[in-house]
C-alpha cells in the first residue's frame, strides 16, 4: 500500500468520525425517535434514565402537539391523549427516581420492555426482537389507531396510525445500523484470519470470499510488506474485488 492510498484511507476514517457525520446520525436517530415518541410512553415500561429524559419528554410533547394539529385532533380527545401521556410520563419518571433511590443499576439507554411482550411473543417470530418491535408492536398501535379512527376520532386515530408506520421505519433504520456493525465485525474477523491466504492468491472458497486483487502477481517484496503490520491497519476494500 503506497503512501497515497494510506493517506486516502486515513482521511476516510477521520471523515467517518467527524462531527458532521456524527451530527447527521444524531438527526437521523432524532427523527426516528420523534415519530415513536407519540406512543412510546404508553407501550413500554422500565426505560433507562438517559433514554427517557427531560429532552425526550419536551420533544415528545412538542411532536404530539404538532402532529395533532396536522391531523386535526378534536380538543376533547387531544386532552385525553395528552393526559394519558402525562400520567405515563409521571409513572416512568417515578420508576427511574425510585430505581436511583434504591441504587438499582439499569442500562441508562435501555429502551424498555413492551407492555404486551409476553402476549406478542406467542405469535410466529415473536421471539425475534426485530420482528417483535418492527412488526407486532406497530401492528398493535395500528389496530388501536384504526379502532379510534372508526369509532371515536379520526384525527387521533390517524395520529396513531401515522406513529405505527413511523415505528416500522425506525426499527428498519436501527436494524440497518445493526447489520452494518455486525458485517463489519465479520469482515474484520475474516480479514484477520485469511489475509495471508488471500495474499498468496488462494481461491475465494478457501478464504471465505476475501481475496486480494492481483495477489498472484505481487512481487515477493510487496507480499512481505503487505503481510506485516501495515496490512493490519489497511482498509482491505481497496485491494479486494
Amino acid at each position: 500500500m503506497d503512501a497515497r492510498n494510506t493517506a486516502i484511507h486515513t482521511v476516510n476514517d477521520v471523515f467517518k468520525e467527524s462531527m458532521h457525520v456524527r451530527f447527521a446520525f444524531f438527526i437521523a436517530r432524532l427523527l426516528c425517535d420523534l415519530g415513536t415518541a407519540l406512543v412510546y410512553p404508553l407501550t413500554r415500561y422500565g426505560m433507562g434514565e438517559r433514554r427517557f429524559n427531560l429532552t425526550y419528554i419536551i420533544a415528545m410533547f412538542i411532536t404530539v402537539l404538532i402532529v395533532s394539529h396536522l391531523h386535526k385532533v378534536e380538543s376533547f380527545y387531544l386532552s385525553l391523549y395528552l393526559g394519558s401521556l402525562c400520567l405515563a410520563t409521571s409513572f416512568h419518571l417515578f420508576v427511574i427516581w425510585r430505581r436511583n433511590v434504591n441504587q438499582e443499576i439499569v442500562h441508562s439507554y435501555f429502551e424498555g420492555n413492551i407492555i404486551l411482550e409476553r402476549l406478542l411473543k406467542i405469535f410466529p417470530g415473536g421471539s425475534n426482537a426485530w420482528i417483535l418491535e418492527g412488526v407486532y408492536e406497530p401492528l398493535l398501535v395500528a389496530i388501536a389507531g384504526m379502532a379510534i379512527y372508526l369509532f371515536l376520532d379520526q384525527g387521533l386515530g390517524g395520529l396513531l396510525i401515522f406513529s405505527s408506520a413511523w415505528m416500522v421505519l425506525r426499527v428498519r433504520y436501527y436494524y440497518t445500523l445493526y447489520r452494518k456493525k455486525l458485517l463489519d465485525s465479520r469482515d474484520r474477523h475474516i480479514e484477520a484470519n485469511h489475509h495471508m491466504d488471500a495474499l498468496n492468491g488462494k481461491p475465494s472458497k478457501d478464504t471465505k470470499g476475501f481475496v486480494v486483487r492481483n495477489a498472484i502477481n505481487f512481487s515477493e517484496m510487496d507480499r512481505q510488506i503487505l503481510s506485516g503490520k501495515t496490512i493490519q491497519n489497511t482498509d482491505f476494500s481497496s485491494l479486494t474485488h
